[in-house]
């Protein structure tokens, strides 16, 4: 049970600091973060160094005029734009998969390879670091070929730029999804092959390189 009192501590201490750390976003109340919030709970310590972006005047440019309607069922509209929908469909599937397979490994640990509770847990820290280097690099990998695609494209139209003639715009959602696809093939032939050595009681050092790279790929 400690590993669950460890959750719920870690967890509530997470959320304290949330609460407490993470300024205001929504632009009815602080517009592009230059205007002060007027309710002590929307208050942060980012304030402190936006001080000379902070204009206290309620009729900023930045702010969105209206009301805010509390509507919890309002994201789920976004699923009716195609452009979202055909983004959520694959990435919810692999999700899916992912947690499946982090419940299947808890349980054939314990019944194909009779672990006990503490090999269990030792095992998880496998796709727990996984998930550090996926959250760390993934930010980078893209940014990485951003800037690739954007200078190829600036050399491509270098001339058409220096004169000032029109050039097609830049695919920016073409530049995003370039690492979608390997990394998706990746994820898959892993979950297979996860799948493939528990049935057949392979050694589990694959079984958990098998946990590390689909915890990899669809984080």
């Amino acid at each position: 049970r400690a590993i669950f009192w460890l959750c719920a501590i870690i967890n509530g201490v997470l959320l304290i600091s949330v609460f407490l750390l993470i300024p205001e976003t929504n632009r009815r109340y602080v517009g592009n973060l230059g205007v002060r919030p007027k309710t002590w709970y929307q208050w942060s310590p980012t304030l402190f160094y936006l001080k000379d972006r902070i204009d206290d005047s309620a009729n900023s440019p930045s702010l969105i005029p209206g009301k805010v309607h509390y509507n919890p069922w309002k994201p789920l509209s976004l699923i009716k734009r195609p452009s979202v929908f055909f983004i959520l469909l694959p990435t919810s599937i692999q999700f899916a998969t992912w947690t499946i397979l982090q419940t299947t490994l808890s349980i054939q640990l314990k019944e194909t390879y009779d672990y006990t509770v503490l090999k269990i847990g030792l095992c998880f820290i496998v796709p727990g670091v996984a998930t550090v280097i996926s959250t760390l690099s993934s930010g980078r990998l893209i940014d990485f070929l951003y800037r690739n695609r954007k200078e190829k494209y600036q050399l491509k139209y270098k001339d058409k730029i220096e004169k000032a003639e029109e050039i097609p715009p830049f695919n920016i959602i073409n530049c995003r999804l370039i690492p979608v696809v390997p990394i998706s093939l990746i994820a898959a032939a892993a979950t297979v092959t996860f799948g493939w050595c528990i049935a057949k009681g392979v050694d589990v050092a694959v079984v958990l390189v098998m946990t590390f790279l689909v915890t990899l790929c669809i984080m």
